[in-house]
């Protein structure tokens, strides 16, 4: 009993020590229902990258966003700085549809030097079963406005959850969106400038929601450390949860009055002591003196709380009483 008592605390202490969740206000897409959804990040990271956009960043964000691209050997070309100020021939498309009937997220132009296509996932994978998006559109020389021909150079970005499988096509690149946040991070952080405070803001909200959407790999985690612990406890807790039945059975349905008169006793003169009846056969009646005087009254009311434990109300902690008012012709 005494080893049984003790793997069972190590089991308790253990799950407890497991991390939870702090709460923090939601995002303005959490607060729209627009958390889960990928036009919502498409918008808001097309935005971002736009120069002309009224964020007041102008090329600031796209710049990182292409440095970022160019540490991590991603692209093939190297857009001068001064070509990715507001007004200066940088497009930003968002859904754009090819005459091969394919839409990528976002397609980033300038002139006829380079472009960038970006597709982006979020919770859903590739689409496309035998034919993936990825493959379709490293394959579709109309992809871009007047055609993969008209261009120096261009290359294929695929921005996916840090866990999550890679593009199909060895054409895209893989980029995490966690990647994508270090770059949210180093604007908010040296932003050069005036830059209004809604697009602090927002770019902060935008960080967030990276966060609390994509820490699904660390609750999986979790939730493979209470598994394990399981397993590891598992003879111990099939132990005690055997228990259960016999309890219920012998002592709650059968002397549960005993335990309660035990464990409540009027502290003065003023509170009411309960009174138990009709104990056992799964079932029990509580009253007080009144309610008692009350039954065997003229008025012949029974009110009482009937007590039917059961083993399920025991396992989730539980007492289940029910108020039966009735009266007698």
């Amino acid at each position: 009993m005494k080893n049984l008592e003790s793997r069972l605390a190590e089991f308790g202490n253990a799950i407890n020590g497991l991390s939870e969740a702090s709460e923090r206000p939601k995002t303005a897409f959490e607060l729209l229902n627009k958390g889960r959804y990928e036009d919502a990040w498409q918008s808001y990271l097309r935005y971002f990258l736009a120069p002309d956009e009224p964020h007041q960043l102008e090329g600031e964000f796209l710049n990182r966003f292409f440095d970022l691209l160019e540490r991590n050997e991603m692209i093939s070309f190297s857009p001068p700085e001064t070509g990715l100020q507001s007004g200066q021939g940088v497009e930003i498309t968002a859904e754009r549809q090819s005459s091969g009937d394919n839409r990528p997220d976002l397609i980033v132009t300038s002139g006829s030097e380079w472009f960038l296509c970006i597709e982006l996932k979020v919770h859903s994978s590739e689409g496309g079963g035998e034919d993936p998006q990825t493959a379709r559109y490293a394959n579709d020389e109309n992809i871009v406005p007047n055609g993969v021909a008209a261009y120096e150079d261009g290359d294929f970005i695929y921005i996916k959850p840090g866990d999550a499988a890679g593009s199909s096509s060895p054409t895209f690149s893989d980029l995490s969106w966690h990647d994508v946040q270090s770059v949210i991070e180093n604007t908010l952080a040296h932003s050069t400038g005036y830059v209004p405070a809604r697009s602090i803001a927002q770019l902060s909200d935008f960080s967030t929601l990276i966060d609390s959407q994509l820490a699904m790999t660390d609750i999986d985690e979790e939730t493979r450390q209470r598994k394990d612990l399981y397993f590891e406890y598992r003879d111990e807790i099939t132990e005690a949860r055997n228990a259960i039945e016999p309890f219920v059975k012998t002592i709650l349905q059968q002397n549960w009055a005993q335990a309660l008169e035990e464990s409540f006793q009027p502290r003065n003169a003023h509170e009411m002591e309960w009174q138990y009846g009709a104990i056992g056969n799964g079932y029990g009646q509580v009253r007080t003196h009144r309610w008692e005087v009350a039954k065997s009254g003229p008025e012949k009311l029974d009110i009482h709380w009937e007590h039917k434990p059961t083993q399920d109300d025991f396992m989730k902690g539980q007492l289940r009483f029910i108020l039966e008012p009735s009266v007698f012709s």
